[in-house]
């Protein structure tokens, strides 16, 4: 869990960054008066964290970044993260409420990632995600995301899958893709149908409150539908 309140606040970082290296933080009313993120800021310890400054720009190279484990930047101007594909040991990348308009990194490049937040931001599409093994969460809730995400994943580690709030008007196919996924949250979406192919929904469990689909008349039993192969979902 890593934690940021303000300027001079306390940060809590997960058991096993603290016990691997130093924090270095960057405060955002005094050291982080600067827009722009580059390597003179990675090279005393793995764990930055930028909270509410005027940062625009990501800039860092393949030896700035290869000791960095987590990475937490908050409420910027940043727009471009195309740079982060030279951070491949992350662990945590959580750049939550920021202008990011593009993600098209391949996931596989960072085999380490544990939690990927990237919620509040202004994405529009997502390439084909494929879950790294280790990975816990992914959240990508209040975007601009008009098409489900292809999603490959054979782990069995990631217990939510965040979507909530987009304009994802309709589901994909279901071909058991998700097999590792525990929870797919696409609640207050425009989702108005459900595939017949979902009646084979194994092991996931999809939430579907606050669609098209979920204001219908529906009785109160109907609400959550189980289905015989183990997944189930709500309306």
């Amino acid at each position: 869990r890593i934690v940021a309140i303000q300027s001079g606040s306390q940060i809590d970082v997960p058991a096993e960054l603290s016990r691997q290296s130093p924090i270095f933080n960057i405060d955002s009313q005094n050291l982080f008066r600067q827009k722009v993120l580059d390597d003179s800021l990675f090279s005393d310890g793995r764990f930055v964290n930028g909270y509410h400054s005027p940062l625009s720009t990501f800039k860092a190279s393949l030896d700035s970044c290869v000791h960095l484990n987590s990475l937490f930047i908050s409420n910027t101007s940043i727009v471009d993260i195309s740079a982060i594909a030279s951070c491949n040991n992350l662990f945590y990348l959580l750049m939550p409420g920021n202008l990011i308009n593009r993600f098209d990194l391949p996931l596989e490049h960072f085999p380490n990632l544990r939690g990927l937040d990237l919620s509040w931001n202004q994405l529009e599409n997502l390439p084909t995600i494929q879950i790294p093994p280790h990975l816990l969460y992914a959240n990508f809730d209040r975007n601009r995301l008009t098409i489900f995400p292809y999603i490959e994943s054979k782990s069995s580690t990631v217990s939510i899958f965040g979507l909530a709030d987009n304009q994802i008007r309709q589901l994909p196919r279901y071909e058991g893709q998700w097999s590792g996924i525990q929870k797919i949250d696409l609640s207050g979406n425009r989702i108005a149908q459900l595939p017949k192919s979902y009646f084979k929904l194994k092991d996931t469990y999809i939430v579907l409150e606050r669609n098209p689909i979920a204001q219908r008349d529906l009785p109160q039993k109907l609400r959550t539908i189980s289905f015989e192969e183990g997944g189930w979902i709500t309306f």
